[in-house]
């Protein structure tokens, strides 16, 4: 049903009609084509919205919980490491990497200010430190652990924070893993993230 408004333009365009000199047939077939273009009421149109919006809801919840249930038989979840580093790469000061000796002690690249026999000093360089933070934080988190030793122990100077320290495993096949030292948490990088990693400290991995 046309509510009054409605219901006033269409009888202004019928009453045009009679204006036009031309024969019932055609101004039957006029009225017609006006009633099939009139626009449906917000009553009718809320009857057919609303089980479409229900069943599109329904569906956005079923793919999500595929989604899920997809990441939980891979053995990763959607926390990544970015909740690690809860800074930008811009407030990255300093970077140190050393060889690792063990999963449970750390090297941390650097005596009295200077670096360590075997250590590297990356010095602060926006470029590369950009470049870390974008590979590290696209690091997803494991639920089983890392046991085989690290190759890698790094160090992240923050600005207003204490060093982050990291632990890093790195392979040939494009494998890699990290893990902020102590912690219990292992997060499985990128495939192409760990290989560019793995070409810059080959010379540490043994």
């Amino acid at each position: 049903m046309m509510n009054h408004s409605e219901l006033n333009e269409y009888e202004k365009e019928f009453q045009s009609l009679d204006m036009i000199p031309r024969s019932d047939a055609a101004k039957r077939k006029t009225h017609m084509n006006i009633v099939a273009k009139r626009p449906m009421t917000t009553k009718w149109m809320g009857l057919v919205v609303a089980p479409v919006l229900a069943v599109a809801i329904l569906l956005i919840f079923l793919f999500g919980s595929d989604i899920k249930m997809l990441e939980k038989e891979n053995g990763s979840s959607e926390m990544s490491f970015q909740d690690v580093m809860d800074f930008k790469h811009e407030e990255i000061t300093r970077v140190y990497v050393a060889p690792a000796v063990s999963l449970d002690s750390f090297k941390d690249g650097i005596l009295n200010g200077v670096p360590i026999k075997g250590a590297r000093d990356y010095g602060n360089n926006p470029a590369w430190n950009k470049e870390l933070h974008f590979y590290f934080s696209r690091a997803v988190l494991l639920e089983d652990p890392i046991k085989e030793i690290p190759h890698l122990d790094l160090v992240l100077e923050v600005e207003g924070q204490a060093p982050l320290k990291l632990k890093l495993w790195l392979y040939k096949d494009g494998g890699g893993y990290i893990s902020k030292y102590t912690s219990e948490e292992f997060y499985e990088l990128k495939k192409e993230d760990a290989m560019m990693l793995y070409v810059v400290f080959e010379d540490f991995i043994r």
